[in-house]
């Protein structure tokens, strides 16, 4: 299973972590993912400013040797990232984290965080069969003391809270 979580100890931050969390993989060795998310609701923040574009931060679990691709698209709402162990690591079992995410709210409201797709793959290239669990990114609350400018929140006191919320659909898509 590939599912959003929140990481720990962010109650009231202006900008709110989330991670792409595998479970229960037997003979891991690579993974991909695409999500899409709201432009208009949230901004992913670039875990690695001295590389061009907009990355998101890889994770442990597979360990990421080589980064296939690792790019968000703020404007078109999507985030695509596939990394993978190389030789002479051997495939891992059970649960970790992929890679994480690190998003801003621009507006009060829920935006939903959706898995486009995920595939899992054992060191021969072979596909693990997996299912997605989507979530939800809660925008709290928004002080409006200074408007909206370029998208990002200005004026003194402007404050986003950001509440994760990690729900499970009742729709699990199943991944071949």
């Amino acid at each position: 299973m590939v599912r959003l979580e929140p990481l720990p100890g962010q109650k009231g931050a202006d900008a709110v972590t989330v991670a792409i969390h595998i479970e229960n993989a037997t003979r891991l060795y690579g993974a991909e993912v695409h999500l899409a998310f709201d432009s208009t609701q949230l901004e992913v923040q670039d875990a690695d400013p001295d590389t061009e574009g907009v990355q998101i931060q890889a994770g442990d679990f597979p360990s990421p040797d080589f980064v296939v691709q690792n790019q968000a698209d703020n404007a078109r709402g999507t985030i695509d990232y596939a990394a993978t162990q190389l030789a002479p690591r051997e495939a891992v079992d059970g649960s970790g984290i992929l890679a994480t995410v690190t998003v801003k709210g621009k507006d009060k409201g829920t935006s939903s965080l959706t898995f486009v797709g995920a595939k899992l793959a054992n060191p021969d290239g072979q596909e693990i069969p997996s299912q997605t669990v989507d979530g939800q990114v809660e925008i709290a609350a928004m002080a409006v003391s200074g408007g909206v400018n370029s998208g990002l929140l200005i004026g003194a006191g402007g404050v986003v809270v950001l509440v994760i919320a990690v729900v499970a659909f009742l729709v699990l898509r199943k991944r071949k």
